[in-house]
């Protein structure tokens, strides 16, 4: 299974439709979000978190194939 791309900001007005055009190409998504956040697609790794918190972004960056 290839690894994910990871999406931060993945429930804001431009990370909401990268989040649901990358698997509709196949590529799998890992979303950093807010523990409040809600509404992604089904199939969406999500991971909660926030850029800020050093350790949560860490873990998303180093287990995802790219940083978008």
């Amino acid at each position: 299974m290839e690894r994910p791309v990871l999406v931060t900001g993945a429930t804001g007005n431009t990370g909401r439709h990268v989040v649901a055009g990358l698997p509709a190409e196949g590529v799998p998504v890992r979303a950093l979000v807010r523990p409040a956040d809600h509404g992604l697609p089904d199939g969406v790794d999500a991971v909660v978190g926030d850029v800020t918190d050093p350790a949560a972004a860490a873990w998303a960056r180093d287990h995802a194939a790219d940083f978008r």
